[in-house]
């Protein structure tokens, strides 16, 4: 969600927050959640259009590395960050140069 394309900068404000708040705090940053339950549309979206074949646009080269995560390796990162007390910020994303954009749509496309 967009609030008028200012999502980053409302983020941002928010973890000032909490750690100005209070004395621990856990920031989870993840990358592109990917998993059941994605409601975004997105993902969704982006493979209804390229199952119908044909020619059509990628939102960036097919090239392009991304960094999507599983929600359940969210949701499991999160609960040992929790029974583990953990503390600061984190980015709960896949290695670099684990997917491009092209190559996670060939993926889904084969399946």
């Amino acid at each position: 969600m967009t609030i008028g394309g200012r999502y980053g900068t409302l983020k941002a404000g928010c973890e000032v927050a909490a750690v100005a708040g209070a004395a621990r705090s856990l920031i989870v940053r993840p990358g592109v959640i990917l998993g059941p339950g994605e409601y975004v549309g997105r993902g969704l979206k982006l493979l209804q259009r390229a199952a119908l074949g044909g020619r059509w646009l990628l939102p960036a080269p097919a090239e392009q590395p991304i960094q999507p995560i599983d929600v359940r390796d969210v949701s499991t990162f999160v609960l040992n960050a929790i029974e583990h007390r953990l503390d600061g910020a984190y980015n709960v994303v896949a290695p670099q140069d684990h997917a491009t954009y092209g190559g996670l749509i060939d993926i889904c496309l084969d399946t």
